[in-house]
């Protein structure tokens, strides 16, 4: 997949997004940060299969390697981001023209 089709893709899925409720997103927010504290250890297996694939000289090996620390700190930002005012937008930014 080239990045044009990974920006369309993006594109659609925003499109998507903005037509669900501020409750749905609070709560898809809220299930993902709990998804990822209670399947903790398989995300981090996995990760680790994905690392295997890269040299650890790579720049983007540590920015990729999860930890248990990074894993809880992804969960609770977006706790917090469920808190936040939610501000709507009437299209999404167009990437592609």
């Amino acid at each position: 997949m080239n990045v044009k089709d990974m920006l369309r893709q993006a594109s659609d899925a925003a499109k998507q997004l903005i037509t669900l409720s501020d409750q749905t997103i609070i709560g898809i927010l809220k299930e993902t940060a709990q998804v990822l504290r209670t399947h903790t250890e398989e995300v981090l297996a996995a990760n680790r299969q994905d690392l295997e694939r890269m040299d650890p000289a790579n720049p983007k090996y540590d920015r990729l390697k999860l930890t248990e620390e990074r894993l809880q700190g992804i969960a609770a930002d977006m706790e917090n981001v469920s808190t936040l005012s939610l501000i709507h937008i009437s299209e999404p930014t167009r990437l592609l023209s």
